[in-house]
Parts: structure tokens; C-alpha cells; sequence
């Protein structure tokens, strides 16, 4: 067995500087056995996958039914024998030229799909056509050479075993891709070697390829990839070397290039940089010492309006659902140290953690609230909250909301909605993205795993939700809802100085769909100053807004596949968007009437962030098409650390102070 020793990582790395396509797509090509359904049924769909295996899953959009998915691209049915890049019978020549079954040409797919890696396995239809080595290779170069020509990183495959030709042709072909992938410095895998280490002499016929000689065996493909059925299924064995060889592609070339955000690498995510409260001056009034469960059940079910719950350093194990019902009450840790009074609701009989309801002035400061299978802050505004105050807090393993607030009746609207609440200096994570046994609500026939947010409030009026870092709010397959979603007739809220990193959507105005009654989402607010890295279903959304504004926001996700850093839809009126930078694809304009455009800069990879794979979105250098080219008529009066901005100041969250960094 041939291993790919030579460095190709460092060719690759000049080759990828070229991509400019959606990162994390992965496309088979080649004939039948890249084409057949079985052939990445594991990636896409299969089990017994290793966490690494499942986030690389992830990253190559394998569980999606659509064209960002490239396995999805390679097994899609289209007529005569074919997918959209692989087809039944194709030889070297045909694939490069196209034709075959009506499949495109080499080039005609690449523009097409645009793959950052393509993996591609040909010639045994050559080989059983009598096509002669030299010509064989000179194909493949050609083809080779004109991925990396695209920016595309070419993994080369050897032939598996077969008896649709001579040995000794079998060899010769596999020897010169080999030498040629050496030549061109090309990450390999050797299909051959690795199915006659795991069946070898003749032992392969029947196991890892068919009776056929030629098509490789659907048994297991779906996994687990244990050694046994590595051994007896040649599809689901091509499958896993191919998402080990990517996982190496990965590690050695994209991720050099594009980091991964180490965050949540180091358990709970703290940086010098994060937003941070003031430490609270000591309580007032009557002061109400907790140190057990029991004592807390207890001091919030017999509270006085004006009270102070303090509750000592410690683990508290909720046995189930507390809620306050006492207006001006203040539950707060005693030492200040949000991470050192923990409320756990893992033992909990109910899937809320913490609620509110017929209550007024309420703050809850200084501690954690963790592992709740539903929602973590319910707000019950059926019920009557306002004024409520949440700061300084860690919303951490909540898997429907960080903060909800529910539907309130249209009989009560104007008088119950939520009213002059703020949400500030919190950190919103989760360790991993949502699994189907974290909600039993969430199943595969509703929200397939997805419905999972950070905050969620509709009907609000007068909010504040600033100076907060989400961090991996993340669906089981990477389409939960927003960091930070107000809808459904909210009026007059602020969202500033957020910083969101690694969440499915970032800021959402609004959404498609309106309760009864309602005819617009949010109006007169205002989301500006936020840093807001990869949230690749939408950095910032609009949608059936009025008389609202997004402004001076930083936006980093130069990979994105949906390109939805900003996205407006439908109907905005008055929607003012402005002094906003991108650092990827552009915004889009889908309003009706378009959204006012003003002073937003658009570049395809920001490299003056001070550490972008991080979400520190800060500049490090006075950029020339950043500094000073905001429009003043649109400017904030500060940035996202509060620094004032100059008379004519700085596109983005960032307002350059001359310091370098």
C-alpha cells in the first residue's frame, strides 16, 4: 500500500489561496461507483460516526438534499446512467470532455458546483475499453492540472481491484497515478492497497467488489465502520478513506488558512476582549442569604416585592421549575462570580429552568443557568412580565432558548407584552450542536433537530439586548434559529455591541411567518455595533420590518455557502441599512421596496481583524477603505467598546483609536 509521504500540504495551501467557492464542499467524481447511491451513504447519512467524523460531516454540508451538499451532487438520479458529476460507463477522455449520458464537461461542473475539494476516481471503464496507459495518465494530468487551475484540491484514486482487464494494465495505471501524484504534489489515496491489505490475493471478489469484478459491494454501507465491515463493503470502505483523506486536507491546508474558532476548545469561553459588567454595588433592602436547593425553593416562593435572594458559591440542583412571581425581587449570586453559583437543571422533572411571571423590575444577576432540555429564562408574557433585567449571567446546554418569551393573547397585547426589559453582559454556549436525545419535542417530522435558539422574544417593546457573546448555538444539522430573534410586533428594541461566533443565524428581525394579527415583525429598531462571525444561515436578517435600522455592524464569513452575511426579504419599509463591513459575499438586497443602502463596504476576506477565527472582529491596522469612509448622516455616536467615534468615523463595529495591536 502507496501512501501520499511527499508534501503536498504545501502545494495545496497555494492552490486553496485560489478557492473562492463555498468551504466545506466535497465532491466525488467519476464513473458508477462514485455515482451509485451506496457510495457515500456513511458520510451522508450513516451511523457510528466518531465526533471528529461528525463534525467533519458537518462541515461538508453531507446531511443537506441539495447542491451546497457535493456527495448529495455525486448520487443525485439525472437521466441516462448519471448524477450532476459522476456517470455510469464514463472513461477518462469522456469525463474531461463531457458528453457521457449528457454529463457537463470537467470545466462546465466546476463552474458550476464550485467544490473546494473534488475526489475522483476513473479508468476502469478505460481499462476494459483496452485505453492504453500513456493515454490514460495524460487524461488524468489534464484533469488534475485543471482543478488546481480552478482552485480546486484534487484528492487522486487508485483503481480498486478488477478483473475487467490484464493485471498487469491494472498496474501500470495505478503506478503512473501514483507517480503522478507525486509529481504533482497531490494528496492520494491508494483504493488499490487498501482493499488488498484489508482481502488480499483474490479474496477481494465477493467482499469488497462484486461478482461483477468491477462494482464495489453496498453491504454496510451506511456503517458503522467497524474493521469487519471495512472489510466486507467496498462502498462504505472508499467512503471513510475518502472523509479521512478530507479530515487531512482539512487540518493541513483549509484550516491553516482559515482557522477554527478555538473557543469552545477550553471549556467555558472567556477572552480579555468579551464584554464586561461592572461589578453590582452590594443589595439594598432586605437581603435574603441562600446555600441550598431547598432554601432557594423556598425564598422564591415566599419572596416580598423589594427582596434580595444572595446566593452563596455552588452546584444547586434544581428538582424542577422555579419561577418568581414577585415584583422588584433580585436573584443574585452573592460573590459576583457568574460562573461560581451554577443552577443545573439536568435533574429536573420539568423542561423550563428558570420563569417569571405577574412580575415587575425583577433582576437576576451574577450565576449560571445550565442544561435545560427546553427553556432556560422563560419569560411568561401570557402572564404579564416587565421590566425584567438579566445581566451578567452564563446560559450554557439550553437546547430550545437561552431566553424566551412566549405569545401574548391579542386581548391582553398592548397591556401584558414585554415592556423596558434588558438582557446584557450574558455569555449564551453550547459545548456541541443539538441532538435529537436533548429534545424529545424536536423530532425528525418537526424541526429535525433545529428548534434552538439564544434569545427568542415576540411582542416586545423597548429592549435593550447588548454587551452578550453567543457562542455555538448550533441545529443537529446546522439550521437552528438566531442567536438573537425578536418578531411577531416588536417594537422600539436596541441590539448593540453582541458578539455572536459559530452560530447558525446571527441577528433575526423577523421571519416569513406572522401570528394572527400581526402585520409587521420589528419596528423602529436598531441593530448595530455587533461582531458577528460565521453564522452561515444569516449574519443579520430582515423581514416585514418598519422604520428600522442596521448599522456598523462587522461581519466575517468569507467562506459562506448561503452568502447571507446580510439578507433583507419582503416588505421593509424605511429599512436603513448602513456603514456595515462584510468581510465575504455581499449583502443581499431581496426587500420589497429595497432596503436603503448607505456606506456598507463589501470585501471577500477582511485581513485586518485582529482575530477573525476567533469572532474578534477588531481592527489591528487603521485600514484605508475603513478609517474615516463611514457616512456621517448614519454614523453611531460610538462603537462596540463604547470608544466615541470621530466626525467622520470608521465603517464597522470598530472604531480605529490608533493603538496597534
Amino acid at each position: 500500500m502507496q501512501k501520499d509521504t511527499w508534501n503536498w500540504a504545501v502545494s495545496m495551501l497555494s492552490v486553496a489561496r485560489h478557492f473562492d467557492g463555498a468551504q466545506g464542499k466535497v465532491a466525488p467524481m467519476g464513473d458508477s461507483n462514485t455515482y451509485a447511491n451506496p457510495a457515500g451513504r456513511w458520510v451522508r447519512i450513516g451511523v457510528g460516526k466518531s465526533r471528529a467524523e461528525a463534525a467533519l460531516s458537518r462541515w461538508m454540508y453531507s446531511h443537506r438534499e441539495d447542491e451546497h451538499n457535493g456527495w448529495w451532487l455525486a448520487a443525485d438520479d439525472q437521466p441516462e446512467g448519471r448524477s450532476w458529476t459522476a456517470a455510469s460507463g464514463v472513461r477518462s477522455g469522456e469525463f474531461l470532455a463531457g458528453g457521457k449520458g449528457g454529463l457537463p464537461s470537467l470545466d462546465e461542473m466546476l463552474a458550476a458546483h464550485s467544490p473546494q475539494i473534488v475526489s475522483i476516481l476513473l479508468g476502469t471503464n478505460d481499462l476494459h475499453a483496452g485505453v492504453s496507459a500513456p493515454v490514460f495518465l495524460a487524461n488524468m494530468e489534464t484533469i488534475l492540472r485543471t482543478c488546481v487551475d480552478a482552485g480546486v484540491i484534487p484528492i487522486v484514486n487508485t483503481l480498486p481491484p478488477t478483473n475487467w482487464g490484464a493485471t498487469e494494465q491494472l498496474l501500470a495505471y495505478n503506478h503512473g497515478l501514483i507517480a503522478l501524484a507525486r509529481r504533482l504534489r497531490l494528496p492520494m489515496i491508494d483504493v488499490y492497497g487498501e482493499f488488498l491489505t484489508r482481502r488480499p490475493a483474490e479474496s477481494w471478489l465477493g467482499t469488497l467488489v462484486g461478482q461483477d469484478g468491477a462494482h464495489l459491494t453496498p453491504v454496510n454501507a451506511a456503517g458503522p465502520a467497524t474493521e469487519q465491515n471495512l472489510m466486507d463493503g467496498g462502498y462504505l470502505l472508499r467512503c471513510w478513506l475518502q472523509v479521512r483523506k478530507v479530515a487531512q486536507i482539512k487540518a493541513r491546508v483549509i484550516d491553516v488558512l482559515w482557522p477554527p474558532a478555538s473557543l469552545l476548545a477550553e471549556g467555558v469561553p472567556r477572552r480579555a476582549w468579551f464584554p464586561k459588567a461592572r461589578r453590582r454595588e452590594p443589595p439594598s433592602g432586605a437581603v435574603v442569604p441562600v446555600a441550598t436547593v431547598e432554601d432557594l425553593l423556598h425564598a422564591v416562593e415566599v419572596a416580598r416585592p423589594g427582596q434580595t435572594i444572595l446566593l452563596a458559591d455552588g452546584h444547586y440542583m434544581l428538582p424542577r421549575y422555579l419561577e418568581i412571581r414577585t415584583d422588584s425581587l433580585t436573584l443574585r449570586g452573592a460573590s459576583g462570580d457568574r460562573h461560581a453559583v451554577v443552577l443545573d437543571g439536568g435533574q429536573s422533572t420539568a423542561g423550563e429552568l428558570l420563569g417569571f411571571s405577574r412580575c415587575r423590575g425583577v433582576t437576576v444577576a451574577d450565576l449560571t443557568i445550565q442544561n435545560s432540555k427546553w427553556n432556560g429564562f422563560k419569560i411568561n408574557s401570557d402572564a404579564n412580565v416587565q421590566e425584567l433585567t438579566i445581566t451578567n449571567c452564563v446560559i450554557h446546554n439550553i437546547w430550545q432558548r437561552g431566553v424566551k418569551g412566549v405569545v401574548v393573547p391579542e386581548a391582553v397585547r398592548e397591556e401584558f407584552r414585554p415592556k423596558d426589559c434588558r438582557v446584557q453582559y450574558c455569555l449564551f454556549y453550547n459545548d456541541r450542536p443539538k441532538r435529537y436525545a436533548d429534545d424529545e419535542a424536536d423530532t425528525p417530522e418537526n424541526f429535525q433537530g433545529n428548534y434552538i435558539g439564544g434569545l427568542d422574544v415576540m411582542f416586545a417593546r423597548d429592549w435593550v439586548i447588548s454587551d452578550n457573546v453567543f457562542i455555538g448555538i448550533q441545529g443537529r444539522s446546522g439550521e437552528g434559529r438566531g442567536a438573537i430573534f425578536l418578531w411577531n410586533d416588536s417594537q422600539g428594541c436596541i441590539i448593540e455591541r453582541n458578539v455572536i461566533v459559530d452560530c447558525d443565524a446571527g441577528v433575526s428581525l423577523g421571519n416569513p411567518t406572522r401570528a394572527p394579527g400581526v402585520e409587521v415583525h420589528c419596528s423602529d429598531c436598531i441593530v448595530r455595533n455587533n461582531f458577528v462571525t460565521r453564522a452561515h444561515e444569516n449574519g443579520i436578517f430582515a423581514a416585514l420590518t418598519r422604520d428600522s435600522q442596521i448599522q456598523h455592524n462587522s461581519i466575517h464569513d468569507p467562506a459562506s455557502a448561503l452568502q447571507r452575511l446580510i439578507r433583507v426579504i419582503m416588505d421593509n419599509q424605511n429599512l436603513v441599512v448602513a456603514n456595515n463591513l462584510l468581510s465575504g459575499p455581499p449583502l443581499q438586497n431581496q426587500s420589497n421596496p429595497r432596503a436603503r443602502l448607505v456606506g456598507n463596504l463589501t470585501v471577500p476576506q477582511a485581513g485586518f481583524f485582529i482575530a477573525p477565527a476567533e469572532g474578534d472582529l477588531h481592527l489591528r491596522e487603521a485600514a484605508d477603505e475603513v478609517v474615516g469612509r463611514a457616512e456621517q448622516a448614519w454614523m453611531t455616536v460610538d462603537d462596540i467598546d463604547g470608544t466615541q467615534r470621530e466626525p467622520v468615523g470608521d465603517i464597522g463595529a470598530d472604531e480605529w483609536d490608533g493603538r496597534v495591536r
